[in-house]
């Protein structure tokens, strides 16, 4: 039980900080091209208390993970909402791919004794997640809006249609053993390939 309590003291705030930066990520983005909806709500900040939901929280230590409040924003205040839509949509999930290369960093970098060791390694599993989970292609998560944009006219109408399904779609999703297969795959395909790359580029500068 206390490796367990350690374990959660542990994850709860890295997990915080990387969803309230990732949610920041995309107000950032949305003022950057020119929406201040986001702005206007508030959600132009890194303080967690403006990101975090009571519903979303909770499960973070129930069960080890959870969400964020979405950021809103009005693709009528775009100028080109085509591209800059889905820009705004995937700068969340690129915060969290940042934030995965710098414990990369900080994991090889803190030697074997060192007590930061346990919390770089937290960081690289919690942004791996976080960056696979948010790039499914089912709505509300990043990946949908994304994939969304690139999809023509008539495809695109349909998908809107199947929105108010979504979170059946996602949760059945979820719980396919080949969506966690999946996932699992892929969050140690972008921890390998990515620390290979912090070897290489640290090798060099060695």
């Amino acid at each position: 039980m206390l490796t367990d309590l350690n374990s959660l003291l542990t994850m709860l705030p890295i997990f915080i900080v990387s969803i309230s930066l990732h949610e920041f990520g995309h107000a950032l983005m949305g003022h950057l091209c020119g929406d201040d909806t986001a702005e206007k709500a508030g959600r132009l900040t890194i303080n967690p208390l403006a990101h975090l939901d009571l519903f979303g929280t909770l499960p973070i230590v129930l069960i080890g993970f959870g969400w964020a409040k979405p950021v809103p924003f009005d693709p009528r205040n775009l100028k080109h909402p085509r591209w800059q839509a889905p820009l705004i949509a995937a700068a969340g999930p690129l915060v969290n791919l940042l934030l995965l290369t710098a414990c990369l960093i900080g994991y090889r970098m803190s030697g074997p004794g060192s007590p930061f060791v346990e919390t770089w390694r937290m960081g690289v599993f919690i942004n791996a997640m976080l960056v696979v989970f948010n790039m499914i292609p089912i709505p509300p998560l990043d990946g949908s809006l994304i994939l969304r944009e690139l999809l023509p006219t008539k495809a695109r109408e349909s998908f809107d249609g199947m929105t108010q399904f979504s979170w059946i779609f996602l949760m059945v999703a979820l719980y396919l053993p080949a969506t966690q297969i999946f996932m699992r795959w892929s969050q140690n395909g972008l921890i390998q390939g990515l620390d290979g790359v912090v070897y290489g580029v640290g090798h060099l500068f060695s």
